[in-house]
């Protein structure tokens, strides 16, 4: 990224808070991204045209395997990072540190990048005004810059859109990152 900044490792001493599972869900099902895209607005829900767009893109792929993937929600205001932060920081900041839930240690990983769709998908009760951001590989959109999938529920519409990864104010809201087993 070329606007990058990043944050010594000295000042992300805090812990991140996380206290459990936020949501499994299972990646695999689809094989073909019309199918995927079809299944969302057959069920009522909306591909905005960010969305759609990363969806088209050759950095975007789907799972060959049924897989189920943990997810957890970090909440960018209780990290302890500046004002204006950079994706990298923020990834920085979460991915590879280690949790324990239920005896089980994981480490905080990136999503895949088929998190977002099939999150839109499988989050249908998304609470009314939730934006979340995917924590993945961002995306180079068709002219360079760099998105992120986004899963949200505004004016009762169940939305999977996308945003510019260098240039949204990132040190406000939820990111949703995977876990994997140590």
């Amino acid at each position: 990224m070329e606007k990058e900044k990043s944050v010594p490792n000295n000042k992300l001493t805090k812990t991140i808070p996380i206290l459990s599972i936020w949501k499994t869900i299972k990646l695999g099902d689809y094989k073909h991204i019309d199918d995927l895209l079809a299944s969302i607005t057959q069920s009522g829900m909306t591909v905005g045209e960010w969305g759609n767009h990363l969806l088209t893109r050759p950095d975007f792929n789907l799972h060959h395997e049924l897989v189920e993937i943990p997810l957890v929600q970090v909440n960018i205001d209780e990290l302890p990072l500046r004002e204006d932060m950079y994706l990298n920081d923020i990834y920085s900041a979460v991915i590879g540190k280690s949790i324990t839930i239920n005896d089980t240690e994981y480490e905080i990983a990136l999503c895949p990048n088929e998190v977002g769709p099939q999150l839109r998908l499988q989050y249908t009760d998304q609470p009314k005004d939730e934006l979340l951001r995917i924590a993945m590989d961002p995306i180079k959109d068709s002219v360079g810059s760099i998105a992120l999938f986004r899963v949200e529920n505004v004016k009762s519409n169940m939305l999977l859109s996308g945003i510019l990864a260098e240039s949204e104010k990132l040190s406000k809201g939820n990111f949703i990152f995977c876990l994997q087993k140590k």
